[in-house]
């Protein structure tokens, strides 16, 4: 498929303009769109979204050539011979198909034209030799385990001094690479480290600790019985009207009854290390980790608008793709949800027997933005082999029962005041 047949199914409907037209044509929609402005050899001129397609063609192609801000305002009428667009009805749908588009035309720069921030990760190898957590922006794959999205780097750096602390794990990787030969942190001394380096320990018995840390991460990550997308993956943080829902986790329990078995034998020192790592914690209860999940798992059902108020669109997101599902009328989503159910289950078996694929940042950090933009006004379902289409349709019932039909009309992804936004770096 070439490319430019692959952008012409990207947006799927062209029309072309004349010269001897004063404005763009009526059947234009005045609808939230997707669309590109292309010259007489096809070639892009501008790629943007915008809220109104029919005001933006008027205001671009204007022959108005007055200058705005001391830059001269580019002529697009005398060069724009067709455009292409695609209606949307999100922020969501906005992103993913300029994503793809921006990809198809401009496969060599596209990364700069997409205005998402990074999401945050941190990783880990277990079976290296001398395992340790670290942090980044790039989710990763193959033998490391990852997890994410966190929202900074501030926030990934809190999860890793948190599984530190609770699990005694090495601080200063540079001398733990030297074990069993280096000379031992102060954490040692403080009964917060058991010293692999130094020999203490042996480097197999301290890789148990690791992989006691992920499966804590794992485990808190897949409770059955958490509300999807509104309590703390790991913690007891929960959205629904800002009370605390305590998560029963074993490692918590475990600390909490040595913490009292050392105040009950007077061992103040240890009872004190016990509440350090309960505070911990609590750390762990903050927003910034709602949406933690092991990119093994990572999956969503995305719920948007659709084109209409009346309509609603799902897509499914993993951790390497997006996949776009037909729209459903509001009346229909009970049966919906039993055939989104019987998709989910057959794509986890899928994946499962072809193995771990390997992240696509790209769709990671579109997904991130959406799950931690203020005014988000989609809905995120974490989604596995065991989703059914009754969790599925009280979710959603939840989600269009809080939402008037005005909205659920997400705005707040274009700009009003202008009728359409044109993503950083567009090519002009």
């Amino acid at each position: 498929m070439s490319r430019v047949e692959n952008v012409d199914i990207i947006l799927p409907v062209s029309i072309a303009l004349s010269l001897a037209s004063s404005d763009p044509p009526q059947s234009f929609p005045a609808q939230p769109a997707v669309y590109a402005l292309l010259d007489a050899s096809r070639r892009p001129l501008l790629l943007a979204t915008t809220a109104d397609l029919r005001h933006a063609l008027r205001r671009r192609l204007s022959p108005d050539s007055r200058t705005t801000d001391d830059a001269p305002r580019i002529d697009y009428r005398s060069i724009t011979r067709e455009v292409r667009y695609r209606r949307v009805g999100s922020a969501f749908a906005a992103n993913w198909w300029y994503y793809r588009s921006a990809r198809a035309w401009f496969p060599d720069h596209y990364r700069g034209m997409l205005g998402w921030r990074d999401a945050w990760f941190i990783h880990v190898n277990p079976d290296e030799s001398f395992p340790h957590f670290q942090n980044g922006t790039n989710p990763t794959g193959g033998v490391d385990l990852c997890w994410g999205p966190l929202p900074s780097r501030s926030s990934s750096q809190t999860l890793i001094h948190a599984l530190e602390d609770i699990f005694d794990l090495c601080r200063y990787y540079e001398i733990f690479r030297q074990a069993p030969h280096a000379r031992a942190c102060a954490y040692k001394d403080m009964g917060k480290c058991p010293a692999p380096c130094d020999g203490s320990i042996t480097v197999d018995a301290y890789r148990a600790r690791i992989r006691e840390a992920v499966e804590f991460l794992s485990t808190s990550t897949r409770r059955p019985d958490r509300p999807a997308s509104t309590r703390s993956e790991i913690g007891t943080f929960s959205r629904d009207g800002g009370a605390a829902a305590e998560t029963a986790l074993p490692w918590r329990r475990g600390i909490e009854q040595a913490m009292r078995a050392a105040a009950r034998r007077m061992d103040f020192h240890l009872a004190a290390h016990l509440q350090d790592k309960l505070r911990r914690f609590h750390e762990l209860e903050d927003p910034a980790f709602t949406h933690l999940r092991c990119l093994d798992q990572w999956a969503y059902l995305a719920i948007e608008r659709g084109r209409t108020a009346h309509w609603i669109e799902p897509f499914l997101v993993e951790a390497d793709r997006i996949e776009p599902w037909p729209e459903v009328a509001v009346p229909d989503v009970a049966s919906a949800c039993a055939r989104w159910a019987t998709r989910i289950a057959r794509r986890a078996t899928v994946n499962r027997a072809a193995g771990r694929s390997v992240p696509t940042q790209e769709v990671v950090r579109l997904l991130a933005h959406h799950l931690f933009r203020r005014g988000e006004t989609g809905l995120y379902i974490p989604v596995g082999d065991d989703t059914d289409a009754p969790t599925l349709a009280s979710r959603l019932a939840g989600w269009l029962k809080k939402r008037k039909t005005a909205e659920i009309v997400d705005m707040n992804i274009y700009n009003t005041s202008t009728a359409d936004r044109q993503k950083p770096g567009a090519v002009l």
